[in-house]
């Protein structure tokens, strides 16, 4: 109902409030964004030249479409070289994306509730803790981190033809910052107001996507463990993670631009970091002990184990044409009468779809006067790199970046 206000004549001023039987609606007009001027266009190539320039960015915030959300807090260096952290449904998992003279690698490092959570048995799992394991060329987090390169982000941020428009609202700060927020086709862009100009924050449109390639779909299956004396079941079941679209999905970064003296600081990191790749799994080697193994000699004082084991590689990895064969870090655990009593360890180098024979034993103190029971099992990880890699990946670093 709308109210009326009728003012009578006279000195004293009186107010009559009449009712009317009349509906009225009442309208906010929808804020629209409205063009820029040149000056803000300006400021906007100046943001981006910066960002195109800079040696390293750390990004923290979230990626994620409809279906899932992962955080990330990642330097990705100006060469492609990205590490940091990810959060995929509560579990912390470290990320390592690197290149060699032939192709992006990344790697992932979670914990036991991280591959527990895609179907790994636990006690598997286990032996991946504290361990990277290398994901397949094209897959998860590879093109995503492609696009966090300072020089291809600056060219989705404004991209020939760009008109910037601003946002409806008043600008607000981001970290402290005081920004402008652009409407641009990458999504609302955060600009600070103040030279030198520079991009603190992109909110991306939501989409139906998988994560931005950051983990949200499935990972790929992981090498398992055998008994030697055959009682155990296949390896592992392989699932492959789903393509990454290579775009980023819905959510929001923010932007620290690194110095080029905390940049070579990251570069040192990475170094560290690529020198623990001597021991990460490849995800795309199937391991499994072929027919039953054997304990013999075994005695009072010592045990052998002997299996023979057979790798089947798994998907098309193209980096594998270039490595005909695989190095296989093997573990037999043994236990006497049920109770564990040590391990031993051996490499065995293979080619790829082939059978290869390990043996490796320990010794021991029992009763010699009484029978014994003995078991042993086998832990086979492939590893996913050579010493020969690891040096080509420290020379791409150290010319890009």
């Amino acid at each position: 109902m709308l109210a009326c206000l009728v003012v009578a004549g006279g000195v004293g001023v009186g107010v009559v409030t009449v009712i009317s039987n009349r509906a009225a609606t009442v309208t906010t007009p929808t804020p629209v964004a409205k063009p820029t001027g040149p000056d803000t266009a300006a400021k906007l190539r100046e943001a981006v030249s910066n960002l195109s320039g800079l040696p390293a960015i750390r990004y923290k915030g979230t990626l994620g479409g409809a279906s899932t959300s992962v955080g990330l807090d990642v330097t990705v260096m100006k060469g492609g070289a990205a590490y940091g952290r990810l959060t995929v449904k509560g579990s912390k998992v470290d990320v390592l994306s690197v290149d060699d003279f032939s192709s992006k690698k990344t790697f992932l490092k979670g914990n036991l509730g991280y591959w527990t959570a895609r179907g790994v048995p636990a006690a598997i799992a286990k032996n991946y803790l504290g361990k990277w394991v290398k994901i397949p060329a094209g897959k998860t987090t590879a093109t995503a981190f492609d696009t966090l390169v300072p020089s291809k982000l600056a060219q989705m941020v404004n991209p020939p033809g760009t008109t910037p428009h601003a946002a409806p609202e008043p600008g607000k700060q981001v970290n402290g910052v005081p920004t402008q927020v652009l409407l641009l086709p990458i999504g609302r862009v955060h600009m600070t107001t103040t030279p030198p100009y520079r991009i603190v924050r992109i909110e991306l449109p939501k989409t139906g996507g998988d994560g931005g390639g950051l983990g949200g779909g499935k990972d790929p299956g992981i090498p398992g463990i055998t008994d030697v004396a055959g009682q155990g079941r296949p390896a592992f079941q392989p699932a492959l993670s789903r393509p990454s679209t290579g775009r980023l999905a819905g959510g929001h970064l923010d932007l620290t631009a690194l110095s080029p003296q905390d940049a070579q600081v990251s570069a040192g990191s990475l170094k560290a970091k690529i020198g623990q790749l001597r021991s990460s799994i490849d995800s795309q080697v199937s391991i499994q002990v072929k027919g039953t193994g054997s304990l013999s000699p075994c005695d009072s004082s010592a045990c052998t184990a002997h299996a023979r084991l057979g790798n089947r590689l798994l998907g098309k990895d193209p980096d594998h044409r270039l490595k005909p064969k695989v190095a296989i870090d093997v573990t037999i655990a043994f236990r006497l009468d049920g109770s564990p009593i040590g391990s031993c360890k051996r490499t065995i180098v293979m080619r790829m779809n082939s059978v290869g024979a390990v043996s490796c034993g320990i010794t021991y103190h029992a009763n010699p006067g009484q029978s014994h029971s003995m078991a042993a099992r086998i832990t086979a990880l492939p590893r996913s790199m050579t010493k020969a890699s690891i040096d080509d990946m420290l020379e791409v670093l150290k010319r890009k970046n």
